[in-house]
């Protein structure tokens, strides 16, 4: 008699159905509203413009602060 030859490959792959998708949930008041528009305008506005500019205009590498410093 034959023994069923299984794919062990097969076996580590991961089910999607067995694990929920993480989630980051933080309730309100967890942070004062000073840090989180600090936040906004310091880290992710920021960001966002320069992955804009990449996205937009095709520039190189990461666009550090300190180099446009002597500019202003």
């Amino acid at each position: 008699m034959a023994i069923p030859r299984t794919n062990s490959e097969e076996r580590q792959k991961p089910n999607g159905g067995l694990r929920p998708e993480p989630k980051l949930e933080i309730s309100a008041g967890t942070f004062s509203e000073e840090a989180l528009l600090h936040f906004a305008e310091n880290c992710i506005v920021p960001a966002l413009v320069e992955q804009f500019l990449r996205a937009r205009f095709n520039l190189p590498g990461s666009i550090r602060r300190e180099h446009n410093v002597d500019q202003l």
